[in-house]
Formats: C-alpha cells, sequence, structure tokens
C-alpha cells in the first residue's frame, strides 16, 4: 500500500481555475474525452501531457526539465550497490534480476531546489511504466 495521503490528483490542481477563460462545447468533450465533464477537462489535458513526458522519459533516457525559475526536473536515478541491496530487503526492486542488472535498479525522481538545498520526491507511475522500466533495467540499459 502506497502512503498516498498527500498526493493530489489533475482536477484538483485546476479545481480553482476560472472557467470562464476558455471555451469548450459539451459534445466536444464528450467525443475527445470521453465525457469527463466541463470541470475536469483542464485536469485532463494535463494528466496526459504528464503521461507523456514520463513514457519519453523511459522510453528514450531523457530527463525532463521544468520551465520555472528555480531548478527542478524529472529524470530516472539509478540505485547501485549497498543501496539496492537496502531497498530490495524493503520490497523495491522485487521484479529486478539482480544478476542481469549487476545490483542496479532505476525509480523516476523528482527533484527541485529549495534555496541552497536539493530535495526530491520519488514518482510513482502506472504497472505499464514500471514493468517497462523493469525490463529495460533486465536488459542492462543504463540511465543518465
Amino acid at each position: 500500500m502506497l502512503a498516498t495521503g498527500y498526493c493530489i490528483n489533475a482536477g484538483d490542481i485546476f479545481s480553482h481555475y476560472k472557467k470562464k477563460l476558455y471555451k469548450v462545447k459539451d459534445k466536444i468533450i464528450v467525443k475527445h474525452f470521453g465525457g469527463v465533464g466541463r470541470d475536469n477537462v483542464m485536469g485532463y489535458i494535463f494528466a496526459y501531457g504528464l503521461m507523456i513526458i514520463l513514457k519519453d522519459i523511459i522510453l528514450n533516457n531523457i530527463t525532463f526539465r521544468f520551465p520555472t525559475r528555480t531548478e527542478a526536473f524529472i529524470r530516472v536515478e539509478t540505485v547501485v550497490g549497498e543501496d539496492f541491496i537496502e531497498a530490495r530487503r524493503r520490497g523495491a526492486f522485487a521484479d529486478v534480476d539482480f544478476l542481469d542488472s549487476n545490483y542496479t535498479g532505476n525509480e523516476l525522481k523528482y527533484r527541485y531546489r529549495l534555496s541552497k538545498r536539493w530535495c526530491e520526491k520519488k514518482i510513482y507511475v502506472s504497472k505499464w511504466m514500471k514493468d517497462k522500466l523493469t525490463e529495460n533495467t533486465n536488459k542492462g540499459i543504463r540511465y543518465n
């Protein structure tokens, strides 16, 4: 079970967004967004864009840098050696073949700078993305 008590979803991000600023007809919403409703269209678009970015990071080994004043990015972080063994002991990287990967595991991280220190948060992804990351790790693909 994941500790997601402080998580938000895409609809929460845009819950106070002024809906008068964008005009979307209900027929277009039903046709293109599966009837998610006028209030959730912006959140749906945001979530879809984020999914495209995460897939690109996993499949093409890139680092996504946010266009903000402070440094912030999403990338695949590599866990090796004793850190890998400890993480595996706690249940992470259970599907990773430690011999093929040479005691290496990969996970998505969001890193950002606050004043003079770096902070990071692990990104939990869908089963498909996690399986693809594990498959690439077992194939020996090295990320940044």
